[in-house]
């Protein structure tokens, strides 16, 4: 079930179309697939493309967030809201 959870969390962070996420050629982007890796024992996202819009706001969600955040499900939690505004930009 935790395996399922953390697949959503993965999903929701990085699904957005088409969008890559490999190459950002920024360290937010690669710092945030580093930081993701740490937090949930799972390898990072591979990154494809630029790190800006979306992507640039859902890796410094990752950046700013708790690896407890991160794991969570809280809805209410900062990192939840964080990635909730990033999806309305």
């Amino acid at each position: 079930m935790l395996n399922r959870l953390r697949a959503l969390l993965i999903i929701s962070l990085f699904a957005f179309g088409s969008i890559g996420l490999a190459a950002c050629g920024s360290d937010a982007c690669e710092d945030a697939a580093d930081k993701y890796a740490e937090c949930t024992n799972q390898s990072g996202p591979s990154w494809d493309g630029e790190c800006s819009g979306k992507v640039e706001c859902l890796a410094n969600c990752v950046n700013a967030a708790s690896c407890d955040d991160i794991t969570s499900l809280d809805p209410n939690s900062a990192y939840a809201k964080c990635r909730r505004n990033c999806a309305g930009q």
